[in-house]
């Protein structure tokens, strides 16, 4: 009778190791299902439409990304210092600035600066650039001009 409770014992365990398993799978693939990412999108943008007042100059840059992250600058200004936090979250930003008064841009140096990024939605995390421009008269006393998707242009093109 001691050998019987120990088959019972024995064929339960398996049983529930069984379930376990069928259990684990079943969340496993739900879990693929909803957290696989599509492939990043390559976006190249510029900074336009800015609005500077009379003697205003450009002596600094934040941008931050949500689902993205940086990917490439292209025509950096000479005399600008920049710092990229490319966080493995997908939660990006960038801080640039310039090192000495001459290097301060005026809006037409600042379109010039083409920021490549890389998309990257998934699951509740949506897609989302903001920043911020820096100016100034007088190198002393700063403005700062709060960025919106309306400055960030041509149209976010896609590459291939």
């Amino acid at each position: 009778m001691h050998g019987h409770d120990d088959s019972s014992a024995t064929g339960g365990m398996m049983i529930t190791s069984r379930v376990m398993k069928l259990g684990l799978v079943a969340i496993l693939w739900l879990c693929l299902g909803q957290c696989q990412a599509q492939a990043p999108k390559h976006h190249v943008f510029s900074i336009q439409n800015v609005q500077l007042r009379s003697g205003e100059r450009i002596v600094g840059l934040e941008l931050h990304i949500v689902a993205g992250a940086f990917d490439s600058f292209d025509s950096l200004p000479v005399g600008w210092y920049i710092t990229i936090d490319n966080d493995a979250s997908w939660q990006t930003s960038v801080e640039a600035n310039a090192r000495v008064g001459a290097a301060a841009l005026d809006m037409g140096s600042l379109r010039k600066i083409r920021v490549g990024i890389l998309e990257n939605e998934f699951n509740d995390l949506k897609f989302q650039v903001s920043g911020t421009v820096i100016v100034t008269t007088d190198f002393v006393n700063e403005r700062r001009i709060e960025l919106t998707a309306n400055n960030f242009g041509p149209e976010k093109r896609s590459h291939p």
